[in-house]
């Protein structure tokens, strides 16, 4: 499934929580992705709100495993990640934990990723990188007797990983969502600031099974915006 193109719901979910993470290579993608660069579109606007609603709420290729990934899920990071030589987590290894959080990323045309397959179920002894996330001595990898699994997305695409898989980014870039259960939100995300102007446009994107983990300021002070609580049990 981690190598293949096909963009179907059905090959998309198939074999996600074995490896850790899937790919498509796709052009509109790219496109969208060179759209909001060319036009500096911010996340804090509300069409920088629309480019997460049509391009992950909206679209059922994402949120088809959005929704068998969680009973509720909320966003809590939109920021762009650049190359970095290296292989990083997002979150410190550890397979007993189970999936809490996942990261979608549109990639730029050109852009190149190792993906390092299944690593999200290995103990890999990690160290606090300069840039905040955990990386793994690609040795440590290796000896594990994992699988790096190489992509260059020639006309742009996207992936959606395990926080905890290990990835390499040795060109390009990737306008970035960071999703998680709300156990993991209200524990250990710091919330996003966004102007009270935007309050209605985001209570409009939130469902009963999704949210997502914001402040809003009004140029003078700023507060934690209620809770959306998940479906009962």
């Amino acid at each position: 499934m981690a190598s293949t193109e096909s963009s179907s719901v059905e090959d998309l979910g198939r074999g996600f929580f074995r490896d850790g993470f899937l790919f498509v290579k796709d052009t509109q993608a790219g496109q969208r992705v060179e759209e909001m660069e060319t036009n500096s579109i911010p996340f804090a606007s509300e069409r920088g709100l629309g480019f997460y609603k049509i391009n992950v709420l909206d679209d059922p290729r994402k949120r088809h495993t959005l929704d068998s990934s969680f009973k509720w899920f909320g966003l809590g990071l939109y920021r762009t990640f650049g190359a970095m030589p290296g292989d990083y987590a997002f979150r410190q290894s550890d397979p007993a934990s189970g999936l809490e959080s996942l990261l979608i990323q549109f990639w730029k045309r050109g852009s190149k990723v190792t993906f390092w397959k299944a690593s999200h179920l290995e103990q890999v002894v990690t160290m606090k990188g300069e840039n905040n996330l955990w990386r793994a001595p690609r040795v440590a990898l290796t000896r594990l007797g994992l699988e790096p699994v190489e992509v260059t997305f020639e006309n742009g695409g996207f992936s959606i990983r395990d926080t905890r898989l290990f990835v390499e980014v040795s060109e390009g870039s990737a306008i970035t969502f960071g999703i998680a259960s709300k156990d993991v939100l209200d524990k250990w995300w710091a919330p996003m600031k966004l102007h009270e102007s935007l309050e209605k446009v985001v209570n409009k994107m939130e469902g009963p099974n999704c949210g997502m983990n914001v402040t809003y300021f009004d140029g003078k002070y700023s507060t934690r915006a209620p809770a959306v609580s998940p479906p009962p049990d």
